[in-house]
């Protein structure tokens, strides 16, 4: 997922810095299907994945965002941040991803796809 996602960036977005909308989207709809984020989503630094679980703790995931960098061809350059986020997937469930795509139309579609995928997902009892 990744190569194809720096390939896309270094062809259509090499100038446009993906929006912070995209991750506002995704923390309001995790928070509405009552999904808890443990990571500190307070500042817009790159993260490279979320902790999320149910409110009780139980079925904990990790969201894994993939960054394309500030460099040529989309290469890091160290001062990349959340806005250079190109998508994130459920790490151990690569087949639920999502492309931070444009925002209006298929990102729309996608987050609702990310989110019934990850919401059927058979819950994980939360040990001890």
């Amino acid at each position: 997922m990744r190569r194809a996602l720096i390939v896309l960036y270094s062809i259509f977005n090499k100038t446009y810095k993906m929006s912070k909308s995209h991750i506002d989207q995704l923390e309001k709809v995790l928070t509405q299907s009552k999904w808890v984020i443990h990571t500190d989503t307070a500042t817009f630094e790159y993260i490279e994945a979320w902790e999320i679980s149910r409110p009780n703790g139980d079925s904990r995931h990790s969201i894994k965002f993939c960054q394309g960098g500030n460099g040529l061809y989309g290469a890091a350059i160290g001062n990349e941040d959340m806005g250079d986020v190109l998508g994130c997937h459920i790490h151990c469930q690569p087949q639920i991803d999502m492309y931070f795509g444009k925002f209006t139309g298929k990102f729309q579609r996608d987050i609702k796809a990310f989110m019934a995928e990850l919401n059927a997902l058979p819950i994980i009892k939360k040990q001890g």
